[in-house]
């Protein structure tokens, strides 16, 4: 690989994840892997020739992070075919090897100094596959693991039916790539671009509290989030928070959301306090195909009467995400100087609970009849010491909480989780009900 000369800085959300990666340490928390079954023939040296034209397409593919007292990354130009690791699994424990590479493969630290993309592709059947791009998410997100699928789907299919990899063929566009995105929020920083988003966060937090968790104050595992519980939301509760969404204009996320404050409020009584979550900063349309880390970590602040119904706390609630998402390019943890008397009680982090609701690619599939790509959800490592996950399926909500099992127990765990539920049943049954503090 060729090195090129220029040294880029990282953008506000990459440094983040630079320093969960310094956390983090080998657990391969910051994995984010683009998986799908490959159901056709294909040969490797296809593959092979789709991969590289996918890394030249997507300058992230090809960038890496340079340490020293002033991080920075680098473009790399590529000289040298993207490796495949290839593992013929076609035989009858098939299911249990893939089982079993899937957990090493997604655990195994990917080191964004030497390269953030690693290939794998395992042959399950004479046609049918697994492949496995796993990227540091340092340069990546959910968002562009997608976008690196249908590109390489339009790139394949297009070089089957031409029969040949040596024809030039248009790629898809790409309007901004990783560096035009890291040098136009230099810029706005050095122009003082967000000043306006500053101002907003540093007025809207000041003074907050982060939401009561059950987690330890104690950090006895730096490597994080290794507990996961799923549990699901049934199909009847499921409609009935839709309803209420779609009655109040919102969206699933600021009602699901709204089940987490609501659960807050009848366990702790406290009124004000505020969850962290992930947006995507794609508020250009010169970012819809971009590849690279473009999630800003924010912090939604709500504050609730004596005795509010689920109806008045999803209102705050959507109230707090639209004007979050008006602010969205600004991370929480760049604002300088911080918030003003944030309280923060044992130690507690403003990021110890993150709440995320993300899409269910499952069933998305991209290609032709004689090639097909069915994108799938890997479970991944969990990045902060609480996340909630939740996951929209065909008919139920699939609630998924990671945990730092050094701060967290699995019963503590297992009660946090059913506690959200039964609040979510709770309050889709009885929007219009005032919740009170039911805890002493």
């Amino acid at each position: 690989v060729e090195i090129m000369s220029q040294l880029l800085p990282l953008s506000l959300g990459q440094r983040l994840l630079w320093a969960l990666d310094r956390l983090r340490g080998e657990s391969g928390a910051l994995n984010c892997p683009s998986m799908c079954h490959v159901e056709g023939t294909i040969e490797l040296g296809q593959l092979q020739n789709a991969l590289n034209e996918l890394v030249a397409m997507h300058s992230a593919l090809r960038t890496t992070i340079v340490p020293g007292r002033s991080v920075r990354q680098q473009i790399n130009s590529l000289s040298s075919p993207v490796s495949i690791r290839f593992e013929d699994l076609d035989r009858k424990d098939r299911d249990v090897l893939k089982n079993e590479f899937i957990k090493k493969e997604l655990s195994t630290r990917i080191d964004p100094t030497v390269s953030p993309i690693r290939v794998s592709l395992l042959k399950l059947g004479t046609t049918s596959f697994l492949l496995i791009i796993n990227v540091h998410h340092i340069v990546t997100d959910l968002i562009s693991s997608h976008i690196l699928i249908e590109d390489l789907a339009e790139i394949l299919n297009r070089k089957i039916k031409l029969n040949s990899s040596s024809q030039n063929m248009e790629a898809p566009k790409v309007s901004w790539d990783n560096e035009a995105f890291c040098n136009w929020q230099l810029e706005q920083i050095q122009v003082e671009g967000f000043s306006r988003q500053q101002r907003y966060w540093f007025e809207r937090l000041a003074g907050m509290s982060p939401i009561a968790s059950p987690l330890k104050a104690e950090r006895l595992d730096r490597n994080g989030s290794t507990g996961l519980i799923e549990v699901s939301i049934d199909k009847n509760v499921r409609a009935r928070l839709d309803e209420i969404a779609q009655k109040t204009q919102s969206s699933s996320f600021v009602v699901l959301l709204a089940v987490l404050y609501s659960m807050a409020f009848e366990q702790a009584g406290e009124k004000d306090f505020s969850v962290a979550s992930l947006f995507s900063s794609r508020t250009r349309p010169e970012l819809r195909r971009t590849v690279g880390f473009l999630v800003n970590l924010l912090v939604l602040r709500i504050r609730l009467s004596d005795k509010p119904n689920f109806m008045d706390v999803v209102e705050q609630s959507r109230r707090a995400v639209l004007e979050g998402l008006n602010n969205a390019d600004l991370p929480f943890q760049s604002l300088s100087p911080p918030p003003p008397r944030i309280k923060v009680r044992d130690n507690a982090r403003i990021d110890d609970v993150v709440f995320h609701v993300v899409p269910n690619p499952i069933e998305t599939v991209y290609g032709s009849e004689s090639l097909r790509l069915n994108a799938i959800v890997p479970e991944v490592i969990g990045r902060f010491d609480l996340e909630i996950a939740i996951r929209p399926t065909q008919d139920e909500y699939i609630v998924r909480l990671s945990f730092n099992s050094s701060r967290l127990d699995e019963n503590s765990a297992k009660k946090f989780v059913n506690d959200y539920v039964e609040t979510a049943h709770r309050v889709a049954n009885q929007p219009d009900k005032s919740m009170e503090h039911v805890y002493g």
